[in-house]
């Protein structure tokens, strides 16, 4: 199967072109089988979860240093596929989460830091107004009644907020909960080892969600180029060969990524560190800036490279087309091509044949003595 071959039949049937009526279902299909393949994918990669599923937040801020704060203790959310060391980590913080103790005074925090919150809301529309009021005492629009007011409301408020922080700071220490010391030392005794494992699952997992892109991607190919190759049926070769197209976007894609990840990700981590390093990341910028102009010049350079040998490609027919109303290739005047040379620009309208040596029209592919290709017509 060639490519070109391939990529002809996308939007052929029977060596025509597909009809705008038959194009248009065509889309219809491919963004129906797409979205179906993108969801099948997404659906097999989920048995490879991201870092931040497999290590959740609320677990690995644990092992950042061991925390101290009523809030920052609460079962940890777990999936199915939660690593063992945060379920490990979940049972350790359950011992304090779990003590009546610890529920009544979690209790009370959170009521003390809802008030906390209503209390600056009410400061700051206390203060908001309080800007205003003043702006209107200056344009001698008010006098100082409202002003007074507001500032024996947000004295009060600034005393209660006062209040609410002895009353947070009151509570008891969470190291002095039965389980943070066993909580402690399980953070002590695995936080070097956390670290590795999180540091190896983030650099492994883009390969085990390759992997399974592959065991959803590979059969499905496979059953499409199987009737690709197999049937006899046209429309069945156009069905097949899109399949097959729509299967390879998101691998590829993926293949892309798992090459910058391995390769320009690290490398360009690297160099970013030693231009910090020495004090010189403008010279990294200017090299940043080279290679994408480079990049996007080599780019350039190649469609237009495409487009002037497709622009001489249709000239090549023009040319045929007008010798065929017997004129001149060079000025489109008409001519007599049994003569040598146009009347009107004086082009030479015939060349020697390098086989046969004859005199054959110029312009065309082919000699017409001995039928030899002639090349760079």
């Amino acid at each position: 199967m060639r490519f070109f071959n391939f990529k002809k039949e996308l939007l052929t049937f029977k060596n025509e072109p597909l009809s705008p009526l038959s194009i248009l279902l065509l889309v219809i299909l491919d963004i129906f089988l797409f979205i179906a393949i993108l969801d099948g994918i997404r659906n097999e990669e989920k048995k490879s979860p991201s870092p931040y599923t497999y290590f959740p937040t609320s677990c690995s801020k644990h092992f950042t240093y061991p925390q101290t704060r009523y809030n920052d203790f609460i079962n940890i959310r777990t999936y199915n596929e939660t690593s063992q060391v945060c379920l490990d980590l979940n049972q350790k913080v359950s011992l304090i989460t779990t003590d009546p103790e610890f529920i009544k005074n979690k209790n009370l925090y959170n009521k003390l830091e809802r008030l906390k919150r209503e209390n600056l809301r009410k400061t700051q529309r206390i203060q908001n107004s309080y800007n205003t009021r003043l702006f209107e005492k200056i344009a001698n629009e008010s006098d100082g009644v409202k002003i007074y007011q507001a500032k024996l409301e947000y004295e009060t408020l600034v005393k209660e907020l006062d209040d609410l922080n002895a009353k947070i700071n009151a509570l008891p220490a969470i190291a002095s909960y039965n389980g943070y010391k066993e909580y402690e030392s399980f953070i002590t005794y695995h936080k070097s080892d956390f670290k590795q494992q999180y540091d190896d699952y983030k650099f492994w997992q883009p390969f085990y969600k390759f992997a399974r892109l592959l065991t959803f991607v590979v059969p499905l190919f496979l059953i499409a180029l199987l009737f690709y190759r197999r049937s006899s049926r046209e429309i069945v070769h156009i069905i097949s060969a899109h399949i097959m197209l729509l299967l390879f976007l998101p691998t590829i894609a993926n293949v892309l990524y798992l090459i910058y990840h391995i390769i320009p990700k690290t490398l360009l981590a690297n160099i970013v560190a030693f231009f910090v390093s020495i004090g010189l990341m403008a010279v990294f910028n200017y090299i940043v800036i080279a290679l994408v102009v480079l990049a996007f010049g080599v780019a350039i350079y190649f469609i237009q490279k495409k487009v002037a040998a497709q622009r001489a490609l249709k000239a090549k027919v023009n040319i045929k087309n007008i010798i065929a109303e017997n004129k001149c290739s060079m000025c489109y005047v008409k001519v007599d091509y049994s003569k040598e040379h146009c009347p009107n620009c004086g082009f030479k309208l015939h060349r020697e044949c390098p086989n046969c040596k004859e005199q054959t029209i110029r312009g065309l592919p082919f000699c017409s003595s001995c039928g030899t290709q002639i090349e760079n017509v």
